[in-house]
């Protein structure tokens, strides 16, 4: 896959946020991948569709190549 932006990543853009708002993100992300009646495909597909509604390059490649390897096509 290869998108248009820079893949390198801004580490700047983490200071934007504090700890407390980056570890319950990260919290949060545990908790939506943990196993469930969902199947990692549709959850990563979820992301997939959250990452383009908010626009961030990072999630939306991460998160599309999770879901061609846990099952998903590109069709």
């Amino acid at each position: 896959m290869d998108f248009y932006y820079s893949k390198k990543r801004d580490a700047e853009a983490l200071g934007y946020f504090d700890e407390g708002t980056k570890g319950t993100w990260r919290l949060f992300n545990i908790e939506v991948f943990k196993e469930c009646q969902l199947t990692q495909k549709t959850k990563e597909l979820v992301a997939v569709v959250y990452a383009y509604i908010t626009r961030c390059p990072y999630f939306i490649e991460g998160h599309a190549k999770k879901a061609l390897e846990v099952g998903a096509t590109r069709a």
